[in-house]
């Protein structure tokens, strides 16, 4: 099984922001270091980014971004994970899209 990582939600917070979530996992025997995640939603016109991370020994990443006026509903998710590698030392990314939903806060 290699890299396997999604957008699974997307919640508009109080204070202007959007916390993004999704699942992440590696190629057995990779370096367990952590990854840094880069993200856009799109709604239309509206277009936001964000940033985030995977921790070691997580199954999920996430992420922030000002909301920046984006309204519950359907949105075009894309992103890019950058995860360190030891041997050779370099980097590897990962990148991926598909819809999430939008979701108020509770």
């Amino acid at each position: 099984m290699g890299h396997h990582v999604q957008f699974e939600s997307a919640t508009l917070r109080d204070d202007g922001t959007v916390l993004v979530t999704g699942p992440f996992s590696l190629f057995p025997n990779q370096p367990k270091k952590d990854a840094l995640i880069a993200f856009y939603l799109e709604q239309g016109a509206t277009k936001i980014e964000g940033e985030g991370r995977w921790s070691t020994g997580h199954t999920e990443w996430s992420g922030t971004g000002r909301s920046g006026g984006l309204r519950a509903g359907p949105a075009q998710a894309t992103g890019l994970a950058v995860h360190p590698l030891d041997d050779p030392p370099g980097f590897m990314t990962v990148s991926w899209s598909g819809q999430v939903k939008v979701t108020a806060a509770d």
